[in-house]
């Protein structure tokens, strides 16, 4: 079938590249799908260890098992969720370039599960990325509102929406969310929400707080 042929073609691109992050997460999502939970973990694992960020959709992926199974699991009486499919395939979908089609997908996650903070966020991010900006920003509040993990992910990237609309005070204060509920410490990196915030606080003036 076709995730036999898919699963061989992964098998045999991770031969030839074992460190490719990308390969193991989309090798972990057909193992979910085939009902492999364990295989699919250890993908999803790996392609993290790999590099993929935390906030990246492996993560997603992991922590959703629970919905693979539910969606390659014959249920009784009531229509399968198929929602963390649809995600997984929808950034899957992003990295071949092919925005539309992967906001079409989390579109019907969302309909599939209107109260999923991952068809959310990702939807916002592809949005944002894509320069659709005034479409992300209601996927972004409402991924906030669903985010009942407190993953940081969803300030920074709204903060970095609320930068590029110089929407500045809005900034500094998904960035003090991110801070106030991420790892610490955070990277020194173009990421830090620190640096985002001290960018912030520079185009209002408040060059005091900047650094």
């Amino acid at each position: 079938g076709e995730l036999d042929t898919a699963l061989a073609d992964f098998n045999t691109a991770l031969v030839l590249d074992p460190d490719n992050a990308y390969a193991h997460n989309n090798r972990g999502v057909i193992y979910a799908e085939m009902g492999r939970s364990g295989d699919a973990a250890d993908e999803f694992d790996q392609a993290l260890t790999l590099g993929l960020q935390p906030s990246s959709w492996a993560t997603f992926n992991r922590n959703n098992l629970a919905g693979f199974e539910t969606a390659t699991t014959p249920q009784v009486q009531q229509p399968a969720d198929t929602s963390a499919t649809l995600v997984s395939k929808a950034w899957a979908t992003f990295h071949t370039n092919d925005f539309a089609a992967a906001i079409e997908l989390l579109t019907q996650a969302i309909e599939q599960n209107p109260n999923s903070y991952a068809a959310y966020f990702g939807r916002g991010t592809i949005y944002a990325f894509n320069y659709q900006y005034d479409l992300a920003r209601p996927d972004f509040d409402r991924a906030v509102e669903l985010n009942t993990g407190r993953d940081f992910s969803v300030f920074i990237n709204r903060g970095i929406l609320n930068l590029l609309s110089q929407n500045y005070q809005a900034a500094v204060d998904d960035f003090t969310s991110a801070i106030e509920v991420g790892p610490k410490p955070f990277c020194n990196c173009d990421t830090s929400p620190y640096t985002g915030r001290g960018y912030a606080y520079s185009r209002l003036g408040e060059t005091d707080k900047a650094f």
